[in-house]
């Protein structure tokens, strides 16, 4: 549908393009390993980031929910 927005708007090479270097960066990544430690270490330092976020500028419902299901949830700072 995407493709055919953006044909229909003048941009359909544009988006094509976008397509093929997304697939050529998912097939290039497939053959690179993760360290689980260095992702958790990622992924933990961006949830902090984004609970802080939360805090300062009031937590919407999306955030509040996400924080309340897992593991990084502390319902009482909201």
């Amino acid at each position: 549908m995407w493709g055919a927005v953006a044909f229909r708007h003048g941009a359909g090479f544009a988006w094509l393009r976008g397509e093929w270097q997304g697939i050529r960066r998912f097939f290039a990544a497939r053959g690179q390993t993760l360290d689980a430690q260095v992702l958790d270490s990622v992924l933990s330092a961006n949830e902090r980031l984004i609970r802080s976020v939360q805090v300062s500028t009031g937590f919407d419902i999306f955030w509040k929910l996400y924080f309340l299901l897992t593991c990084g949830g502390q319902s009482d700072t909201w």
